[in-house]
Formats: structure tokens, sequence, C-alpha cells
């Protein structure tokens, strides 16, 4: 798929994910691990971007996780992230993979 953000397709929306709210829910997800040690798995989350970048829906595609506590805090916080506008305007359906470790591994 070709998201067009920022005119620089996909890796632009990868490196944009990576510096700013992904950056954030990292630390969210760092808070998770500390309460819960043996938290491990993989999230798939899917959200809507609009054609002026917010983000106006986020689901749980699928989990590994068994913490519904946690999925819904990634859930959330997703839809208050915002992006560059995809090229041309329209949505941009995303879905992303968060994956959760205990320390160490």
């Amino acid at each position: 798929m070709h998201c067009g953000f920022g005119g620089t397709g996909q890796e632009s929306f990868r490196h944009n994910l990576r510096l700013g709210p992904a950056a954030a829910l990292q630390v969210r997800i760092d808070q998770a691990l500390a309460r819960q040690p043996k938290l491990d798995g993989r999230m798939v989350a899917q959200f809507t971007i609009a054609g002026n970048g917010q983000v106006i829906a986020s689901i749980k595609q699928s989990s590994t996780l068994a913490s519904p506590q946690v999925e819904m805090c990634v859930v959330n916080a997703i839809k208050r992230w915002e992006f560059p506008a995809p090229t041309g305007g329209g949505l941009a359906i995303v879905s992303y993979p968060f994956t959760f470790s205990p320390a160490g591994n």
C-alpha cells in the first residue's frame, strides 16, 4: 500500500510514526511492562487517517497480549495521533504492529 504521506510514501509514514506518536506510546508500553513484567505478545492496531492528517478511528485488529487494559490504552492513544496529510487527501487505513516483550528479551 502506498500511503503518500508528505509525498514520500510508506517509508516517510513509518519515519513520522517512529519519531512522533509511536515514541510517545513507547513510554506507555514501558510503563505497562513495568507493572506487568511478564506481558508478552503482539498487537496489531488498525487506524484511519483523515485527509487533514488526524486519526478518526482506531481499533484492535488482533492481539496475543491477553491484556484488554493495555490493548485499550494503545487504541485510545492512537486516536490522539496526527500525521502529515496524505498526498491527494482522502482517507488512509493503516495496520500497524506493536510488540511487547519482557525486559531482557
